[in-house]
């Protein structure tokens, strides 16, 4: 069981939202399926979403708080009202990690 406040909650399934809808537009181009796997859960005093997907992956360059796309750009901001860190990771598709 996890228990967040509702401020925390909302930016959660924000978060979620916008990795999801982004993965079904931009990864899976010219692939026949893939998958995506969101898991969360709670480590010690750490909160942590992950969402990885098996599509063609992101520039390893893409900074979400430099990017100039308006959904990184988004994520940035949600993830800094948690007080959290992104991670991204392009291996054989993409992770994006999330903790606050």
């Amino acid at each position: 069981d996890i228990n967040i406040n509702l401020d925390s909650a909302m930016y959660w399934g924000l978060i979620v939202n916008e990795l999801i809808t982004n993965a079904f537009k931009h990864a899976f181009h010219g692939m026949a399926e893939g998958y995506i796997k969101v898991a969360m859960g709670k480590y010690g005093d750490v909160f942590q979403i992950t969402l990885t997907d098996n599509g063609t992956g992101i520039p390893t360059e893409s900074e979400p708080s430099q990017s100039n796309s308006f959904g990184m750009n988004m994520l940035a901001v949600f993830v800094s009202q948690l007080k959290g860190k992104m991670e991204i990771t392009t291996e054989r598709g993409t992770i994006f990690k999330i903790t606050f």
